[in-house]
């Protein structure tokens, strides 16, 4: 039986983050995931492949960023993370939720399971920003889809949002800088049915997006800044040497996803993570696009990710008791 649960914990601001976590209490618990869902949608949108995950014995967790879903409902601040220091807040939120959800575990005796985590898009450059802040510290294995490792525009994306800020207003719409980030996604892509085909084949988890107000909103200029920050933060070369090497790494993503630049950023993370040392796997899905867990092959990547995560749920790096020295520190 999969029990499906809300949670609720208190960002170092105030802000109270919703949650949710997905346990099968008739399967014997191996490990536990936290999943980092990606922009403009929330973690209501990981329910399948979760529901999957904990039939097999992982523990599913996962929250609604700042900005998102249940976390922030009302229109004038969805897209919005903060006037300033948002990228930090961000990922201090994840060291609050992982505060809480130790709490979960030890509450259902599952404390010592080993602790992955998953980040998709947007949620994959936080991941990396915080497992390079942090060190991975408690985690057994990291997990990353639909990525780039190519900062590009980046900067000069944040310097637009900025002005945008000054001249309009932190929680102005960002409609010139989403048609810049985004315009050109469905470029390769013929017939366009929708302006949303590159996220996957699957028309029908496309138009199940497009009808769902908590994915169909613009960021605020303030947020596009952030995200523009956190660009530049993953993208920067030689910073994956602040991960142990005994960390295993999963990078994996669509052949034809835009934001990957079709496979050649997330083959510039892997590279990365080869010349320091780490073992680290990747594979790129032939026709695939943005949204690998949501494509017509869904069943091949909850398979791929499954054998991950067990492989490796042996590795002797528990989470608990693992944030004393808070991110970015050393313990």
């Amino acid at each position: 039986m999969i029990e499906k649960l809300q949670f609720t914990c208190t960002a170092i601001d105030g802000l109270a983050l919703q949650g949710r976590s997905w346990r099968d209490t008739s399967a014997a618990p191996k490990a536990a995931l936290l999943i980092i869902h990606g922009m403009t949608e929330f973690c209501g949108r990981y329910d399948d492949f979760a529901s999957y995950l904990c039939k097999e014995g992982v523990i599913v967790y996962s929250f609604d960023l700042r900005g998102h879903g249940l976390t922030t409902p009302d229109a004038l601040n969805r897209g919005f993370i903060a006037e300033k220091n948002g990228v930090d807040l961000i990922l201090s939120d994840i060291d609050c939720v992982r505060v809480k959800i130790d709490e979960i575990r030890t509450g259902i005796s599952a404390a010592d399971l080993p602790l992955f985590i998953f980040g998709h898009s947007m949620g994959s450059f936080i991941t990396s920003c915080y497992i390079k802040r942090n060190h991975a510290k408690g985690l057994s294995g990291v997990i990353i889809s639909g990525t780039n490792a190519k900062a590009g525009a980046a900067a000069f994306g944040k310097i637009l949002a900025r002005m945008q800020c000054f001249f309009k207003g932190p929680k102005s719409e960002g409609k010139l800088l989403d048609k810049i980030a985004f315009g050109t996604y469905n470029s390769k892509i013929s017939p366009n049915r929708t302006n949303k085909d590159w996220l996957t084949r699957d028309e029908a988890v496309v138009d199940a997006y497009i009808a769902e107000p908590a994915c169909m909103f613009l960021f605020k200029a303030a947020g596009f800044a952030d995200l523009s920050a956190l660009l530049q933060e993953a993208g920067s070369k030689n910073w994956t040497q602040a991960v142990p090497n005994e960390v295993p790494i999963y990078i994996y993503c669509g052949e034809m996803d835009p934001v990957g630049v079709y496979s050649k950023g997330p083959e510039t993370l892997y590279n990365w993570y080869r010349e320091t040392g780490h073992d680290v796997t990747f594979k790129v899905y032939p026709g695939g696009r943005h949204e690998m867990h949501n494509e017509i092959n869904r069943d091949e990547v909850y398979r791929d990710v499954l054998s991950f995560i067990l492989v490796h749920s042996q590795n002797k790096v528990l989470s608990r008791g693992a944030l004393a020295s808070g991110p970015g520190e050393s313990a």
